[in-house]
């Protein structure tokens, strides 16, 4: 599908290219599908390969090793990587190099969609936007400014300032302000002061049902997965607390394992942590999106996890996973390990999408909860109907993607009418 409309020229400006591992990656990759080649290009920052199926353009900023094949790239500074290796990330700000200029004017984007998540690149995004003369739209997919309270008293009053200075900067130019769900929607209007519309990923429809027809047989072992990074110390707690959990199910006589799918470079590390369990298995998160629908639909159990933590509340509390739509698309029953007081622990309970567990304090409780999901039978089947027919209706592909479209491209048009 190419859309009919003027399809504005449109520059997206973010931590991570166009891919199918992350969750930018695939959010940017389902919104932006069949928008015209030529007249949609990426600059972003992070070693990650892009994928060119939706967007054939990209640009690296900056670099600390080796670029990916066909990225342009700029190289950032000796002293400025040692700054980032250090854990002073935020105070480093990413060059606006000749090259990078050159090629965003050749370029010439309509509209800059700016994914900020950190300060540095709130000074980027200003300084782009300044060069290139673009409109701006602003998207927020979790609330990482929160992360600044878990800081050393100097160092957070710092951020916080410095912060708020050019992150506001940044969304009184905004034409458009777009964040992943209504709760961090709201949340934003209160803190500051400006209206944000929701969209959320929208994976299509035929390929996440393609498994999902076939009646279940619950699986000798039952099959848990898990895909996806594991985004803080609080979530990687919450699996192992699972993982333990299980231990526990397994020695009294219930089969159950987790499989755990992880990007490659980092599968190794999270080996050695679940080590100790002999019912957890780590694999390699494949890109390939049909052999991932079918590993959600052939399982018995997709999980989902938050931290339980004061710190890991502090971003994750408004923010919904990138993988939900598909998960609720499968036709598998969602378990969510989530706490009470957040966006996806309420989206959950109040669209009856999935089976909650909002405590992890006694081991022995959380593995009489997993059993009583594991033979509930009747209860996964009745969820995950209603996750599919949930996910239809406000997930839709093709609905999502004309209404994004023009979305973004009424920016062009409220400016020249």
């Amino acid at each position: 599908m190419v859309y009919s409309m003027i399809n504005p020229r449109v520059l997206v400006l973010s931590s991570q290219p166009f891919n199918y591992l992350t969750g930018f990656g695939i959010t940017a990759s389902n919104l932006f599908k069949g928008w015209p080649v030529g007249r949609i290009a990426c600059a972003y920052m992070q070693d990650i390969d892009p994928a060119r199926d939706v967007c054939d353009k990209h640009y690296r900023v900056w670099k600390a090793g080796k670029a990916s094949v066909g990225s342009k790239d700029h190289a950032l500074g000796s002293i400025k990587r040692k700054f980032i290796s250090m854990g002073f990330g935020n105070l480093v700000s990413f060059p606006v190099s000749r090259e990078f200029k050159s090629w965003l004017i050749d370029f010439s984007p309509d509209i800059l969609f700016c994914v900020p998540d950190s300060l540095p690149q709130i000074i980027f995004a200003l300084k782009t936007a300044k060069i290139s003369g673009a409109k701006v739209a602003v998207y927020m997919l979790d609330d990482w400014p929160e992360r600044f309270k878990s800081a050393n008293p100097v160092k957070r009053t710092f951020l916080s300032i410095v912060f708020n200075h050019y992150f506001m900067r940044l969304l009184r130019m905004s034409d458009l302000r777009l964040a992943i769900g209504s709760e961090m929607c709201n949340a934003y209007r209160r803190r500051y002061g400006l209206e944000f519309m929701p969209f959320q990923n929208c994976p299509d429809h035929e390929l996440w049902t393609k498994f999902s027809g076939t009646e279940k047989v619950k699986g000798d072992p039952f099959r848990f997965v898990f895909t996806g990074a594991i985004y803080n110390p609080g979530n990687l707690q919450t699996l192992l607390r699972f993982s333990k959990a299980l231990e526990i199910i397994n020695n009294n006589g219930f089969n159950a394992r987790l499989e755990i799918y992880v990007c490659a470079d980092r599968i190794f590390g999270y080996k050695e942590i679940f080590s100790a369990y002999e019912h957890t298995v780590l694999f390699e998160l494949v890109t390939e999106q049909d052999k991932i629908a079918m590993l959600y639909s052939g399982c018995d159990g997709l999980l989902l996890v938050l931290g339980f933590g004061k710190i890991d509340s502090l971003g994750e509390k408004y923010s919904m996973p990138t993988k939900l739509p598909a998960y609720m698309l499968s036709g598998t029953a969602i378990l969510g390990i989530v706490p009470e007081d957040c966006a996806l622990s309420r989206f959950i309970l109040n669209n009856a999408t999935g089976v909650l567990i909002s405590k992890t304090d006694s081991i022995p409780e959380l593995a009489q909860a997993i059993v009583e999901f594991c033979r509930g039978d009747a209860l996964r089947k009745r969820v995950s109907l209603q996750a599919g027919l949930i996910a239809k209706e406000r997930f839709s592909a093709e609905k999502v993607r004309i209404k994004f479209a023009k979305t973004i491209t009424s920016v062009l048009e409220r400016a020249y009418s």
